[in-house]
């Protein structure tokens, strides 16, 4: 998990270095599918980088007992539909 969030800052920091680059700033303004694709990439990392992070700390706070109640519920619905 740690890879993974290092992976995302460390593509979304280098995206944001390359407008130090004239060419990839011109071709940035110029080429709209390019600005359109580029964006939707920052924005989709940046919300996986994010998501990643909730779920890194929400991380063993009781998913287990979740699902032992899920199970629980499904169990007690399918005994309820056969008395029906």
């Amino acid at each position: 998990m740690a890879v993974f969030l290092a992976m995302s800052v460390l593509y979304i920091a280098i995206w944001a270095a390359t407008f130090f680059s004239t060419s990839f700033r011109w071709t940035f303004i110029e080429w709209h599918f390019f600005k359109l694709m580029t964006s939707a990439s920052v924005v989709l990392t940046s919300s996986t980088l994010i998501t990643g992070v909730v779920c890194r700390l929400g991380f063993g706070k009781g998913l287990p007992e979740h699902c032992t109640y899920l199970l629980f519920l499904s169990r007690l619905m399918t005994l309820m539909s056969t008395l029906i």
